[in-house]
């Protein structure tokens, strides 16, 4: 039997706290594990409001430079922030880490949801 990945994937990151606090843990208790965290890291994309919770805009404050220069200061060389839409980076992510043990779906808007759903579960 192969051994399970230690890998996580999140899916919508805003400011990185959540992949940090999970790269700071994997790093202690599952060297070698990566943690992958996937978001536009700016603006939102546009949103159907039928669906979705926050309109097109929202959450404009992240920044990946910040996020990575903290993620630098506290030693994490295994956290990797993957800036664009969904749709658009996630296979780069699947192929590089080849399996997932934990996926952190954590977006707000449905048909990126929809797609990460669908996705990642292979």
């Amino acid at each position: 039997m192969p051994e399970e990945s230690g890998n996580i994937i999140e899916y919508g990151s805003y400011s990185g706290g959540s992949a940090i606090f999970m790269a700071l843990l994997l790093k202690e208790f599952h060297p070698g594990a990566q943690v992958y965290a996937l978001d536009t890291f700016g603006s939102r994309p546009k949103t159907d409001k039928a669906v979705d919770m926050h309109e097109s805009g929202k959450f404009g404050d992240a920044n990946v430079g910040r996020i990575r220069s903290a993620a630098d200061s506290l030693g994490l060389d295994n956290l990797h922030l993957v800036q664009g839409l969904v749709k658009d980076t996630a296979q780069s992510g699947y192929d590089e880490a080849g399996s997932f043990g934990l996926a952190h779906l954590d977006l707000d808007i449905y048909h990126p949801l929809k797609f990460a759903h669908e996705t990642v579960r292979p």
